[in-house]
């Protein structure tokens, strides 16, 4: 929360840059407290990775955050949802 999460385009201009790029994981061994900033970041990369055919990787997540993420996962969007 104390330190900025990495711009989602400077994560996209990496991916791009790569050529070689199979998977996208995480590392939050040294986390201590996350709020629902990191959780919106995740959500991008995983559509980002999506998109790019990256094989994308939840397991380095916080366990709340992995269950946040399923739950976000299981309902599709209703169209018109945000209006």
């Amino acid at each position: 929360m104390e330190n900025q999460l990495p711009s989602v385009k400077e994560v996209e201009k990496q991916l791009t840059a790569e050529a070689h790029v199979e998977r996208v994981g995480f590392d939050t061994s040294g986390l201590t407290a996350w709020d629902s900033g990191l959780l919106t970041f995740v959500i991008k990369i995983r559509d980002l990775s999506t998109v790019k055919k990256i094989q994308f990787n939840s397991e380095g997540l916080p366990e709340g955050a992995r269950r946040l993420l399923r739950l976000a996962s299981a309902v599709p969007e209703r169209k018109g949802a945000r209006k």
